[in-house]
């Protein structure tokens, strides 16, 4: 283990840890990358339950978990 004096934080995504902030929230590294990803494609993302809330194991709940409500 370092002795870095950096705090583990938990992501808000996918809830794995992570030492800094991205895109201005608690994000992990794999969470920014998905996020920019899907920015970039536009795609229209459907949810594979259906419920557009199934904890984030599809593309569609993920990325909506990420961006802010309006």
């Amino acid at each position: 283990m370092s002795h870095s004096s950096s705090k583990l934080h938990i992501c808000l995504v996918c809830s794995s840890l992570t030492k800094h902030a991205h895109l201005g929230i608690l994000l992990c590294r794999a969470c920014k990358i998905f996020y920019s990803r899907a920015q970039q494609k536009k795609r229209p993302r459907v949810c594979r339950t259906g419920t557009n809330n199934c904890s984030h194991k599809c593309k569609r709940c993920r990325f909506s978990h990420i961006t802010p409500k309006r």
